[in-house]
């Protein structure tokens, strides 16, 4: 072929070029790739602009670097791990949420399915993987179909399958857990009574620690953070001068089961100023200023607010610690038992006393962080109902009060 020869860098499984061909009035790229066999061969490109091939050129490169080279024998694995690469290199995911999908990502990769090319995937071999799946919760089921789904859209755009296994004719179907689903329900008046004794009885037998996990329960309990989001506090996060706490980050996971503090909150929305009901900014005010100077700070997140004192830890307090300290006070005071025992209930509790108060939805919505008063509506629809009957009550009271009612003859 004749033209210009625009030489572009090496890499590891061969060098690319681009050029004009003035024989096919086109630019041309190449670029040498390995096949699953180990045989050299040079691919090649075309296009009407140098932009177009280089933007060709580019991805078969980042492609051959993972040994997908050739379409008949693409794997599934192989598409989801170029999907996770691209994710994380247009940042356009979270931290947190990356390493939630890498998560889901192993349970597929660890599949035999996984190994299978794509094109030689049947629907009974997807039925047979997402069978593997029952005895996970619900959540997870649903973020496993959801990434397998995207993996055979890829292809299917990529034009390496024809099929679409998962429109709705198809017998492939998110299957449900066989856990026993256990909703996590807030606390009566009396039991949420009962647990402010306990924690009274407890912070009195455990004072010779600084942290007994007494505050982040007092502030999920009457402000609704989420506890990953009360860990991920800083000190700079309370404002003392207009009663607010304010939501930056939440503790995740660095995908070895170890806790980091994260960049962000759980979601957009989660990014949000809390405002501090007059105890617990006294409770908070009390704390910073004799307890939290007691703390062993952490090397790694000198400014968290509740810092583990264990020996050999990064200073980052995880959910599953004040969840079993939870258990355990619950148990012991006979408050409440049982396998749906768990310290979210107390940001449910916060809710369901809001609500009861008679918070607006669209104020509750946005202090607990959901993303639309839709959710917040499903989460507490037994709250809403029961409140809804209480709110006709008093507007039938009203009405009489006012004679504002009429009576058929």
């Amino acid at each position: 072929l004749k033209g210009v020869l625009i030489t572009m860098a090496r890499r590891n499984n061969g060098e690319g070029t681009i050029y004009y061909s003035e024989s096919k009035k086109r630019w041309v790229g190449q670029i040498a790739q390995k096949d699953y066999l180990g045989n050299v061969k040079r691919k090649t490109f075309y296009g009407k602009t140098k932009k177009e091939v280089s933007l060709k050129v580019k991805e078969a490169s980042i492609e051959n670097a993972m040994g997908i080279v050739d379409a008949n024998n693409i794997t599934v694995g192989q598409i989801l791990n170029k999907f996770i690469v691209q994710e994380e290199a247009l940042n356009r995911l979270t931290p947190n949420t990356m390493l939630r999908k890498k998560a889901i990502a192993k349970i597929i990769l660890a599949h035999p399915i996984s190994d299978m090319p794509i094109n030689k995937v049947s629907e009974n071999d997807i039925i047979r993987f997402l069978s593997t799946l029952v005895d996970y919760s619900d959540s997870v089921i649903k973020k496993e179909y959801q990434l397998l789904k995207k993996v055979f859209a890829i292809a299917r755009y990529k034009k390496i399958i024809y099929d679409d296994f998962f429109c709705s004719e198809s017998m492939v179907k998110q299957p449900k857990s066989s856990k026993e689903t256990r909703d996590v329900t807030a606390f009566t008046l009396e039991e949420e009574k009962a647990f402010l004794k306990a924690l009274e009885s407890e912070s009195r037998i455990i004072n010779k620690f600084p942290n007994d996990y007494t505050v982040q329960f007092l502030i999920e309990l009457f402000a609704g953070l989420r506890m990953g989001e009360i860990n991920g506090l800083y000190v700079e996060d309370i404002d003392f001068e207009n009663d607010k706490i304010y939501v930056r980050r939440t503790i995740t996971s660095n995908g070895n089961d170890k806790g980091i503090v994260g960049r962000t909150a759980k979601t957009k929305a989660g990014v949000r100023q809390v405002a501090m009901v007059g105890f617990l900014r006294d409770v908070l005010a009390w704390y910073i200023t004799y307890q939290y100077p007691k703390l062993k700070k952490s090397k790694e997140y000198p400014k968290l607010l509740f810092v583990n004192q264990s020996k050999g830890s990064t200073g980052v307090i995880t959910t599953c610690q004040v969840n079993e300290r939870f258990k355990r006070i619950c148990d012991k005071y006979g408050i409440r038992s049982g396998d749906s025992v768990n310290q979210h209930m107390l940001r449910h509790t916060f809710a369901t006393r809001s609500m009861e108060s008679g918070m607006a939805y669209d104020v509750l919505q946005k202090m607990i962080g959901h993303k639309s008063i839709k959710t917040t509506i499903d989460t507490y629809c037994d709250v809403f109902e029961a409140n809804e009957q209480k709110n006709v009550n008093i507007m039938n009271t009203y009405l009489q009060e006012n004679n504002l009612v009429y009576t058929p003859e």
